[in-house]
């Protein structure tokens, strides 16, 4: 019987892929094991060495062994991970390329958590071939390759299109459904920065989400109607469930931005392309991930094949923890390892510090040994000594690009920044070193970093305030729009949003200001003008577009006060098309 425990599968059967042949994996585990770290040693020699092809050709050789073993015991995501690292020594030893630290890192992280994995797979008697994908997709960028969707292990057994029934929304008026478009995709894009950047992640998706549903009312009937409900519901289940925004999925909502840029385009025409199947599949996934009990969640899990995932989104997380996290038996495995490169680069340092040059000699290997200290320090979620690393490895990088002499003065800062990862590693080894004590030195490192990254106390005041504003403003017109445009309900608005103005005045922020400006003068225009055009409750909509635009931008200054105006973009093109352009100087 597996065991099986550790992962939520909600009680249904364990998907083909996910089934792992215990007796198998135990006559191969000695051998497999010695033969991974054969191939990495035989890597990391021919970097150091590369006119010895000899040790490439039989990294080579080790990685066809590993990868026929792995097949044959059927560990599906270790074994496309082993042909990853494969394929690229073969191109290495083809194409003669200098190996960068991009590939360098892709590849040190591929070797240890193809170990890792090795590990959990016998431990927890459970295949999670999904937990691959991120190492995979490393090695593949590092390549210049295409990444493969998460949902490439999860057997999707069909896909789904909604009944091409009723009719889309009539172009208002006035406007044109490219113009709309356009607009639509700055709202888009704005939201997608956001994300990518991991900036206000909800209001970020809540943007998106705002942009897909307003594209997607015209898209009613056509053989494109599936896609844009599709990512409706999957940034909703973004939204409502604690899901990761991983590399994968900012490259899939990245992607999506061209089915905007084709009704921008094309028009209505642009709808009549259906959307590649892959593309529906992966939304699908992500969906079922989020595990949410109702509808249309439920339909899309069913309809794509994903009631028999075996896993959600909460479950993925705890077990990608488990796979390279800080437990005893993964960090001390390698903490010797790890002192031992530590001990070899102070043995340079110290060297280098006490010679009259304070030249290293070869920085070609300091920097790759300092580079497979920090992917591994990363690897097992020890951030805040691999965060040291990278420091210090820029620094060295920084003298070998410049040929400059470091002073002993500097060698030896990095000498003690060596010194406290290798006191971090003293710990593990020397007591129990519990996944809250790693939380607790991350969490500090975090927290001083947000503390940092804080706009002054004075203007978080003032950016909250505006908030405020702009909040009963958006009340007071919902309640306008409700009572069938009664002026009563906005005649308090104008002095809000002056107010509103003052603060970005205040702030030094002369377009938001002007956005608010302009926002006014629409307000006084066209609303509370004895004239009320006839397509007020469009023009209502296109202003809630410039209001919830400025209420991002102010929202994202709270943590990045750097942030680029250009986010406005949205509200200028929304006012511009009420027929209340924003002017501004600076």
């Amino acid at each position: 019987m597996m065991q099986t425990a550790q992962v939520n599968t909600g009680g249904a059967a364990l998907p083909h892929k996910h089934k792992i042949n215990l007796t198998s994996l135990n006559v191969v585990r000695e051998e497999l094991v010695i033969t991974i770290e054969q191939a990495a040693t035989q890597l990391e020699g021919f970097v150091s060495d590369r006119e010895n092809s000899k040790l490439l050709q039989a990294c080579i050789q080790s990685l066809q062994q590993i990868r026929g073993s792995l097949d044959l015991i059927e560990l599906h995501g270790a074994c496309e991970l082993a042909g990853e690292l494969l394929e690229t020594a073969r191109k290495i030893n083809e194409s003669d390329v200098p190996l960068g630290d991009e590939k360098l890192s892709a590849l040190t992280k591929g070797f240890f958590v193809l170990s890792c994995y090795f590990e959990y797979a016998l431990q927890k008697e459970w295949g999670m071939p999904a937990l691959m994908v991120p190492y995979i997709n490393d090695i593949r960028i590092s390549n210049r390759e295409p990444i493969i969707w998460e949902s490439h292990f999860a057997d999707a057994i069909t896909s789904f299109r909604l009944p091409q029934e009723g009719t889309s929304a009539p172009v208002p008026e006035g406007d044109t459904i490219e113009a709309m478009a356009r607009r639509f995709r700055h709202m888009y894009q704005v939201g997608l920065l956001g994300l990518i950047k991991e900036i206000r992640v909800q209001p970020s998706l809540q943007l998106m989400q705002r942009a897909s549903d307003k594209i997607a009312k015209y898209a009613k009937g056509s053989p494109s109607e599936t896609f844009w409900w599709l990512l409706h519901n999957a940034l909703d289940a973004f939204s409502k469930e604690d899901i990761a925004i991983t590399l994968t999925r900012k490259r899939l909502f990245s992607h999506l931005d061209k089915q905007f840029k084709k009704i921008e385009k094309e028009g209505v025409a642009g709808f009549d392309t259906a959307v590649d199947t892959e593309i529906l599949k992966e939304m699908a996934y992500y969906i079922a991930l989020a595990d949410i009990d109702q509808e249309p969640f439920s339909k899309i899990r069913v309809s794509f094949g994903y009631s028999n995932l075996g896993y959600n989104e909460k479950a993925r997380l705890s077990e990608a923890k488990a796979l390279t996290g800080p437990s005893a038996s993964t960090v001390s495995s390698v903490a010797e390892t790890l002192k031992a490169e530590l001990r070899s680069a102070k043995e340079v340092i110290e060297f280098s510090a006490e010679s009259d040059t304070s030249v290293i000699d070869s920085y070609d290997e300091f920097v790759i040994s300092i580079t497979k200290i920090r992917d591994i320090l990363d690897v097992v979620g020890l951030k805040s000594a691999a965060q040291t690393m990278k420091q210090q490895l820029n620094r060295v990088q920084a003298w070998q690009e410049s040929e400059e002499q470091a002073d002993a003065a500097e060698l030896m800062d990095v000498a003690d920044a060596f010194l406290y990862v290798e006191s971090v590693l003293d710990s593990i080894e020397k007591r129990n070193f519990s996944d809250e004590k790693l939380a607790e030195i991350n969490q500090l490192s975090r927290n001083q970093m947000i503390v940092n990254s804080h706009l002054a106390d004075a203007q978080l005041v003032v950016l909250e305030e505006a908030e405020a504003g702009l909040t009963m403003v958006k009340r007071s017109l919902n309640s306008f729009a409700d009572s069938s445009y009664d002026r009563v309900h906005i005649k308090n608005v104008t002095k809000t949003m002056n107010s509103v103005r003052g603060g970005m005045v205040v702030l030094e922020l002369p377009r938001a200001a002007a956005v608010v400006a302009s926002s006014i003068q629409f307000i006084e225009g066209s609303l509370l003008s004895n004239n009320q055009p006839a397509a007020l409750e469009h023009m209502l909509e296109t202003f809630a577009d410039a209001l919830i635009c400025l209420e991002y931008y102010l929202d994202c200054m709270k943590v990045d006060k750097y942030i680029s105006p250009d986010t406005l973009v949205i509200a200028e093109e929304s006012l511009s098309a009420l027929g209340y352009g924003v002017s501004y100087s600076g």
